[in-house]
C-alpha cells in the first residue's frame, strides 16, 4: 500500500542506523509500516521527541556528505591534472 515503506539497503539507512527509523516515522506520518514493521503509537511519540535532535544531526552528516562530495571532487581533479602533465611531459 502507499502507506507502507520498504528501505533496507538504502544508503541513508546504512549511514544513520540509529536516527534514521525514528526521522522517517515522524517525517511521514502517514506511513503505517516501516521495512515490514507496523509503526506503533508509542514510537511515533518517541519519534516526535527526537525530532528535534536528529533533524541537527541530519545536517551536520548533510554538512560532512557535502564537504566529502568537495574534496573527492577536488582530488580526482587534481589527479586529472597530474596524468595530463604526465602525458604532456612523455610526450617532449
Amino acid at each position: 500500500s502507499k502507506c507502507d515503506l520498504n528501505m533496507m539497503g538504502n544508503p541513508a539507512q546504512a549511514d544513520w542506523e540509529e536516527g534514521f527509523e525514528l526521522y522517517v516515522v515522524h517525517r511521514l506520518p502517514q506511513l503505517r509500516c516501516l521495512d515490514g514493521k507496523d509503526i506503533s503509537k508509542s514510537l511515533r511519540i518517541v519519534a516526535a521527541q527526537h525530532f528535534p535532535r536528529l533533524e541537527a544531526e541530519l545536517k551536520v552528516k548533510a554538512a560532512e556528505a557535502k564537504v566529502k562530495k568537495v574534496r573527492e571532487a577536488a582530488a580526482r581533479k587534481k589527479a586529472a591534472e597530474a596524468k595530463a602533465e604526465a602525458k604532456a611531459a612523455a610526450k617532449a
